[in-house]
C-alpha cells in the first residue's frame, strides 16, 4: 500500500461527524417543529381573513399533534384569544393563557398570556385588591420579558389600571413613557389619547 493510499484512509476514518446526515431522530423532530410552525401561521392567517373556525382548527391541531413543539405555546395564546374575543368565554380562555404562563414559561408566548390574564383581570375587576392583580399581571410582562412588543402594550394597559384606581398622575407617566419610549408600538395611539385625556 502506498504512503498517499494510507493517507486518504486516515483521513476517511477521521472524517468529522458533522458531515454525516443528521439522526432520524433529529431529522424528525425537525420536521415536526417545521410542520407545526407551518400550521400556526395558516392558522393566523385564517384568523386575519375572519375565517376563525378554520384558525382555530389550525391551532388545536398544533396541540394535539405536535406537543413536543415551540409552537404549542403560541397555538394555546390564539386558542386563548378566540376562547376571549369570540366565545366571550372568560374562564375558559384565563384557562389557556394560564397553561402557556406555567408550561411554555421560556417561550414566545409567555409575555402576551400574562398580558391577555392581566386584561381579563382588568376586565373583571371590582376592588382594589383586584386591580393590583392585574397590575401585577402587566409588570411581569416587563419584569421578566424586557424588550418584546408586549412591554409598551402591558405598560399602557398599566395606565389604564392606574387610571381606575383614580391615580391620574401615574396613569399620564407611563402612558407618555409608551409614547417616548416606543413611538412605533401599536399601543402608543392610544396612549397618546389617554395622555390627553388624563390631562383634561
Amino acid at each position: 500500500m502506498s504512503a498517499r493510499t494510507s493517507l486518504l484512509l486516515v483521513l476517511l476514518l477521521n472524517a468529522p461527524a458533522l458531515a454525516a446526515p443528521p439522526p432520524p431522530a433529529q431529522a424528525q423532530e425537525a420536521s415536526a417543529e417545521a410542520q407545526a410552525q407551518a400550521l400556526l401561521e395558516e392558522g393566523r392567517v385564517y384568523r386575519d381573513q375572519g375565517k376563525l373556525k378554520q384558525a382555530l382548527d389550525n391551532f388545536e391541531i398544533v396541540i394535539s399533534s405536535f406537543p413536543g413543539t415551540q409552537a404549542v405555546g403560541q397555538a394555546l395564546l390564539e386558542i386563548g384569544r378566540y376562547r376571549m374575543e369570540v366565545d366571550s368565554d372568560t374562564e375558559g380562555a384565563r384557562e389557556a393563557f394560564e397553561q402557556v404562563s406555567r408550561e411554555h414559561a421560556q417561550s414566545a408566548a409567555a409575555p402576551g398570556a400574562y398580558y391577555y390574564i392581566g386584561l381579563l383581570t382588568l376586565d373583571q375587576a371590582t376592588s382594589a385588591g383586584a386591580l393590583e392583580d392585574a397590575l401585577a399581571q402587566f409588570s411581569r410582562v416587563e419584569t421578566l420579558y424586557p424588550g418584546t412588543s408586549w412591554v409598551p402594550r402591558a405598560l399602557q394597559a398599566s395606565a389604564q389600571v392606574h387610571r381606575r384606581a383614580g391615580r391620574y398622575g401615574d396613569a399620564v407617566a407611563l402612558n407618555r413613557r409608551v409614547s417616548l419610549e416606543h413611538p412605533a408600538s401599536d399601543a402608543a395611539p392610544r396612549a397618546q389619547f389617554e395622555v390627553g385625556h388624563g390631562l383634561a
